[in-house]
């Protein structure tokens, strides 16, 4: 199972159990559950998420989490120009993410712009 929406791998604690997405889940019978800790900003999370597809069926969950924080981490402008991720068919967006991302797409082709940790470290497993 895959939550690619913010903070969804919060909780809180209720009578000496923590509640939540995660641990409903767990009671549900998900073998695993993929979540956020905390807000990601919706284009990067897009491409993190394309990314993790691509690797799951070859490497499995957690290998496939690994190499994609660590792709997302090196990830250039140029590669995401590349691969079309600036352009309107791969993701629908609202104006204020159409102008940040037209704003991304101006920087230099060799910057790194997820190489922050807050773009791909909250990104987590859990394993049931």
């Amino acid at each position: 199972m895959v939550l690619s929406t913010c903070v969804s791998g919060l909780g809180r604690y209720v009578y000496r159990e923590i509640v939540g997405l995660r641990s409903a889940f767990k009671v549900a019978g998900a073998h695993s559950v993929i979540m956020s800790l905390w807000h990601v900003d919706d284009f990067a999370s897009a491409v993190f998420m394309h990314i993790f597809y691509s690797y799951l069926p070859e490497h499995g969950i957690i290998k496939a989490l690994t190499y994609t924080k660590l792709y997302v981490r090196e990830l250039t402008i140029g590669t995401l120009t590349e691969n079309g991720w600036f352009s309107d068919r791969i993701m629908e967006k609202t104006e204020d993410q159409r102008r940040r991302i037209t704003k991304l797409s101006k920087n230099d082709i060799g910057s790194k712009p997820f190489h922050n940790e807050y773009y791909w470290a909250g990104f987590v497993c859990q394993i049931n």
